[in-house]
């Protein structure tokens, strides 16, 4: 699904590829590319450990999922936006259509304004430089990612920062999220891990809300 919007000629912003094998690798795609074969959790921990001034380069960073339907010109609007509302943590608007568990992350008719939340999604949370030092240490600590988007949300709150989600750009989650018999969720039981204890785990240890709400 990046083929709609990691050539697009006009991007504003640099792109990095996550590959989990070699076998996916697309050469001369993207200014930076790295192998893992664990989650992207686990990349962005090792990214952040090993290679933090690559994100400092950046005033905001997004970390999207390869599943998520968009578009070269979305995604320039999107860190527009971002700039331009001083947003800490933030996310397109999902489209009706689109598989996730927060009905406040769905698109809604309220124009161009950011529309304030207390999380966003781990599947393309948008975070500022700022935002990104203060979750970093909470990389290591989900492999699953389950919990964080929660946490991330209570951190940068707590901070001061400021979190929405942007009504007028619009996203689509397009694959369906199937705990029993999706890769995703294999993987995770081959390697013993337990995505629901990694979520009260972290919202005991952050003092975190268990929900996703407009505020």
């Amino acid at each position: 699904m990046i083929d709609r919007w990691a050539g697009h000629s006009g991007r504003e912003w640099d792109l990095m590829l996550n590959y989990y094998d070699a076998a996916g690798m697309r050469s001369g795609v993207g200014e930076y590319a790295v192998f893992q074969k664990g989650t992207k959790f686990t990349a962005m921990k090792m990214l952040t450990d090993r290679f933090p001034q690559i994100f400092s380069a950046y005033d905001h960073v997004l970390f999207i999922d390869d599943d998520i339907e968009t578009s070269g010109e979305d995604l320039n609007g999107l860190f527009a936006a971002c700039r331009r509302h001083s947003l800490d943590l933030a996310q397109m608007a999902l489209t009706d259509d689109s598989a996730c568990n927060w009905n406040e992350l769905f698109t809604r008719p309220t124009g161009s304004d950011p529309r304030r939340v207390s999380a966003v999604e781990i599947m393309m949370p948008v975070f500022s430089r700022q935002a990104l030092k203060w979750v970093m240490p909470t990389f290591g600590q989900s492999i699953s990612g389950f919990g964080l988007d929660l946490v991330w949300g209570q951190i940068v709150a707590d901070k001061g920062g400021r979190i929405a989600v942007l009504d007028d750009i619009a996203a689509r989650h397009a694959r369906p999220v199937d705990q029993a018999g999706g890769a995703y969720y294999r993987y995770l039981r081959r390697h013993g891990i337990n995505a629901k204890a990694e979520l009260w785990t972290l919202l005991k240890s952050y003092d975190a809300q268990r929900e996703l709400i407009a505020v």
